[in-house]
C-alpha cells in the first residue's frame, strides 16, 4: 500500500513563509517537558515562544553530545518541545523567530533561538525523556531576530530539508531561547505534493449524545472512503468508523458522524483519506472538550504523588482506577464519588512507582468512562 506521505489540502489555513506566517488554530504549545511533548502534523504553522520554559533535560542533553555537535550543549536554559511522526524520510520545514526577543541573564545580548530534531534509538523513535541516548538530525545553532545588531548567524527565518528520517518513526522537535533568551517563534511544514481531497473544513463539539465530527470537501479525486481515527494523547489512534467518500467531484461535500463512546473528556480526532488503489493521507488534527457537558477529569499530568479528580456526573457511585504499567504491571483505586461537580484527591505515593500508565475510568457497571495516558515522576 502506497502511503502518500503529506496530508491533505486544509484550505482554510492560510500561510506563508516568514513573519505573516498564521499558527494553526486549536494546537497545544510546546511542552516545557520532552514526556509531555504535544503531537503535531505535518503541515500547518506551530507557533510558542521560550519565555516561560524552563531547563528541563538540559542536563541529558548537554551529556548526549548530539546538540550541533556539542558545540553549544551548556546553553540550553529554557527549552520546549513538540513530537511528529514522519511520513517520508524526509520533511521540510520553516522555522522563524519573530522581531523582540528580550536578552534573559546572558551574555552576549538578546540573540534569539537554537533547534534540534532527535529521537530515541528504538524500534517506534521514542524513550524515556532524560536519560537513555538520542539520535540527532538537524541542528540549529543560532537564528537570531532580524532586531538582533550582535549577531552574525541567520536573521528571521531559515528553511531546512531533515533526511534520513524513517517513515513511521516518532522525531521530538526541540526550540531552545540562546543563552535563555525570551523569544517568539513558528515552525512552518511545507510540501509540494499534489493532493486528493481539498478539505475545507474538520470540525468538532461535545453533545449529550456524544461527540459531533462534521467536515466538508471542495473537491475529491479517487477518494474511496475516509477512516475517523480517535486517540486520547494525539499520538496513538485506533479506527472507530468508515464513511464512503464520493470519488470524483468538484462539488462540496458535508460528512458527519457522532462518536457515541468518546475515549476521554478531551479526545483527539483525524480523518484518514484512502484512494481506490489504496493510498491515504491524513488530515489536521481536531479536540473536543466534553468537559462543558458532564465529565471526568484527571490531572496534572505529569503528576508526583497525588492526583485530582475533576467530575460532573449525573450518577454517584463506587468508580475505580485502573493504573497498566508498560511493563504489564496493573494497580487500581476505588473512590467514591457523588452526583453532580465536585473534586476529588487521590495519594499515589504508596504504591505507585514513575513511569508512564495507560489508566481507565469505570463505574460500577464496568462502562469505561476515560482512557488516558498519565506520566509519575
Amino acid at each position: 500500500m502506497k502511503n502518500r506521505t503529506i496530508l491533505f489540502a486544509f484550505f482554510l489555513l492560510l500561510v506563508s513563509i516568514g513573519y505573516s506566517q498564521t499558527c494553526t488554530v486549536g494546537y497545544p504549545p510546546p511542552s516545557d517537558n520532552c514526556a509531555t511533548a504535544p503531537a503535531i502534523q505535518l503541515n500547518g504553522v506551530y507557533c510558542g515562544n521560550t519565555c516561560n520554559a524552563t531547563a528541563n533535560d538540559a542536563a541529558w542533553f548537554k551529556n548526549s553530545n548530539e546538540f550541533c555537535n556539542s558545540v553549544s550543549k551548556q546553553t540550553i536554559e529554557n527549552n520546549g518541545f513538540y513530537i511528529f511522526q514522519a511520513t517520508a524520510s524526509s520533511v521540510n520545514f520553516t522555522i522563524c523567530t519573530k522581531t523582540g526577543c528580550t536578552r534573559k541573564n546572558n551574555i552576549i545580548g538578546a540573540s534569539g533561538i537554537q533547534a534540534l530534531i532527535f529521537n530515541f534509538p528504538t524500534a517506534n523513535g521514542l524513550g524515556t525523556c532524560g536519560s537513555g541516548s538520542i539520535d540527532g538530525y538537524y541542528c540549529l545553532k543560532q537564528l537570531s531576530g532580524t532586531d538582533c545588531g550582535s549577531c552574525s548567524n541567520p536573521k528571521g527565518c531559515l528553511s531546512a530539508s531533515v533526511n534520513g528520517l524513517s517513515a513511521g518513526k516518532f522525531y521530538y522537535f526541540m526550540v531552545d531561547g540562546y543563552e535563555g533568551d525570551c523569544c517568539d517563534f513558528s515552525i512552518q511544514f511545507t510540501s509540494n505534493i499534489t493532493l486528493p481531497v481539498e478539505l475545507i473544513s474538520f470540525k468538532g463539539k461535545g453533545e449529550n449524545a456524544g461527540n459531533h465530527l462534521f467536515w466538508s470537501t471542495a473537491s475529491e479525486k479517487n477518494n474511496d472512503y475516509f477512516n475517523i481515527e480517535s486517540s486520547t494523547d494525539a499520538t496513538n489512534w485506533r479506527t472507530i468508523n468508515s464513511i464512503k467518500g464520493h470519488g470524483n467531484t468538484n462539488q462540496l461535500k458535508n460528512y458527519d458522524f457522532i462518536d457515541l463512546n468518546p475515549a476521554a473528556v478531551i479526545t483527539y480526532y483525524r480523518l484518514m483519506q484512502v484512494d481506490y488503489d489504496g493510498s491515504f493521507s491524513y488530515s489536521p488534527i481536531i479536540f473536543v472538550d466534553r468537559s462543558a457537558t458532564g465529565s471526568l477529569s484527571i490531572f496534572p499530568n505529569p503528576f508526583n504523588s497525588e492526583l485530582n479528580l475533576q467530575f460532573n456526573i449525573s450518577k454517584g457511585g463506587l468508580y475505580t482506577l485502573t493504573f497498566n504499567s508498560m511493563l504489564g504491571k496493573q494497580i487500581q483505586k476505588q473512590i467514591d464519588l457523588k452526583e453532580g461537580q465536585s473534586l476529588a484527591k487521590i495519594d499515589f505515593s504508596d504504591n505507585l512507582t514513575s513511569g508512564a500508565y495507560m489508566v481507565e475510568v469505570a463505574n460500577e457497571s464496568g462502562e469505561i468512562l476515560q482512557h488516558v495516558k498519565l506520566i509519575k515522576y
